[in-house]
Protein backbone atom coordinates (compact mmCIF):
# COMPACT_ATOMS: atom_id res chain seq x y z
CA UNK A 1 0.00 0.00 0.00
CA UNK A 2 1.66 3.07 -0.71
CA UNK A 3 1.64 5.93 2.01
CA UNK A 4 -0.24 8.94 1.82
CA UNK A 5 2.61 11.62 1.06
CA UNK A 6 4.28 9.37 -1.45
CA UNK A 7 0.48 9.13 -2.85
CA UNK A 8 0.27 12.79 -2.60
CA UNK A 9 3.66 12.74 -4.51
CA UNK A 10 2.03 10.84 -7.35
CA UNK A 11 -0.82 12.51 -7.78
CA UNK A 12 1.27 16.05 -7.94
CA UNK A 13 3.76 14.75 -10.63
CA UNK A 14 0.64 14.11 -12.78
CA UNK A 15 0.47 18.51 -13.36
CA UNK A 16 4.42 18.13 -14.20
CA UNK A 17 6.21 17.17 -17.29
CA UNK A 18 7.59 14.31 -16.75
CA UNK A 19 6.92 12.82 -19.95
CA UNK A 20 6.24 13.98 -23.78
CA UNK A 21 2.91 14.38 -23.16
CA UNK A 22 3.21 16.40 -20.15
CA UNK A 23 6.13 18.58 -21.22
CA UNK A 24 3.85 19.54 -24.71
CA UNK A 25 1.35 20.49 -22.05
CA UNK A 26 3.39 22.30 -20.06
CA UNK A 27 4.92 24.25 -23.01
CA UNK A 28 1.50 24.98 -24.44
CA UNK A 29 0.56 26.14 -21.09
CA UNK A 30 3.61 28.30 -20.97
CA UNK A 31 3.38 29.94 -23.77
CA UNK A 32 -0.44 31.26 -23.02
CA UNK A 33 1.25 32.75 -19.45
CA UNK A 34 3.44 34.87 -21.71
CA UNK A 35 0.72 35.81 -24.44
CA UNK A 36 -1.88 36.28 -21.17
CA UNK A 37 0.26 39.36 -20.65
CA UNK A 38 -1.06 41.00 -23.50
CA UNK A 39 -4.94 39.19 -23.73
CA UNK A 40 -6.92 39.86 -21.16
CA UNK A 41 -9.39 36.62 -23.01
CA UNK A 42 -6.23 34.24 -22.48
CA UNK A 43 -5.41 35.87 -19.24
CA UNK A 44 -9.10 35.24 -18.17
CA UNK A 45 -8.32 31.06 -19.14
CA UNK A 46 -4.95 31.10 -17.73
CA UNK A 47 -6.38 32.15 -14.42
CA UNK A 48 -8.98 29.27 -14.29
CA UNK A 49 -6.08 26.96 -14.74
CA UNK A 50 -3.91 28.72 -12.22
CA UNK A 51 -6.79 28.89 -9.19
CA UNK A 52 -8.08 25.23 -10.33
CA UNK A 53 -4.20 23.72 -9.62
CA UNK A 54 -4.49 26.08 -6.33
CA UNK A 55 -7.86 24.48 -5.28
CA UNK A 56 -6.23 21.05 -6.27
CA UNK A 57 -3.23 21.86 -4.45
CA UNK A 58 -5.00 22.61 -1.47
CA UNK A 59 -7.41 20.17 -1.10
CA UNK A 60 -4.26 18.22 -0.69
CA UNK A 61 -2.61 20.06 2.07
CA UNK A 62 -5.45 20.08 3.84
CA UNK A 63 -6.14 16.60 4.18
CA UNK A 64 -2.57 15.89 4.62
CA UNK A 65 -1.72 18.67 7.07
CA UNK A 66 -4.57 18.56 8.92
CA UNK A 67 -3.55 22.28 10.15
CA UNK A 68 -5.27 25.73 10.47
CA UNK A 69 -6.73 27.40 7.36
CA UNK A 70 -3.65 29.67 7.47
CA UNK A 71 -1.41 27.34 7.46
CA UNK A 72 -2.98 25.27 5.04
CA UNK A 73 -2.72 28.45 2.73
CA UNK A 74 0.76 29.21 3.45
CA UNK A 75 1.47 25.67 2.45
CA UNK A 76 -0.46 25.66 -0.83
CA UNK A 77 1.37 28.84 -1.60
CA UNK A 78 4.68 27.31 -0.85
CA UNK A 79 3.87 23.84 -3.02
CA UNK A 80 2.34 26.17 -5.72
CA UNK A 81 5.63 27.63 -6.43
CA UNK A 82 7.53 25.12 -6.19
CA UNK A 83 5.75 22.91 -8.66
CA UNK A 84 5.20 25.50 -10.92
CA UNK A 85 9.18 26.42 -10.68
CA UNK A 86 9.96 22.54 -11.00
CA UNK A 87 8.06 21.97 -14.10
CA UNK A 88 9.38 25.06 -16.01
CA UNK A 89 13.20 23.68 -14.98
CA UNK A 90 12.03 19.98 -15.68
CA UNK A 91 10.69 21.26 -19.29
CA UNK A 92 14.00 23.12 -20.17
CA UNK A 93 15.96 19.73 -18.84
CA UNK A 94 17.81 22.03 -15.93
CA UNK A 95 16.91 19.80 -13.54
CA UNK A 96 15.68 15.90 -13.39
CA UNK A 97 12.65 13.81 -12.26
CA UNK A 98 14.70 12.50 -9.16
CA UNK A 99 16.00 16.10 -8.03
CA UNK A 100 11.96 16.96 -8.71
CA UNK A 101 11.45 14.06 -6.38
CA UNK A 102 13.30 14.80 -3.37
CA UNK A 103 12.16 18.54 -4.20
CA UNK A 104 8.81 17.54 -3.33
CA UNK A 105 9.39 14.78 -0.45
CA UNK A 106 11.18 17.99 1.00
CA UNK A 107 8.56 20.41 0.44
CA UNK A 108 5.76 17.70 2.02
CA UNK A 109 7.41 16.80 4.77
CA UNK A 110 7.67 20.53 5.97
CA UNK A 111 4.20 19.74 6.34
CA UNK A 112 2.17 19.03 9.62
CA UNK A 113 1.56 15.90 9.44
CA UNK A 114 4.03 15.05 6.36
Amino acid sequence: MISFPLFVVVVVAEVMPFDEERSTEAAISFAFLNLARVDPGIAEQQQRHFDALRSFLRSVVARLAGARAGDVEEFTRRLHVLVDGLSLHLLFGRIGETDVHAALDRELAALPGG
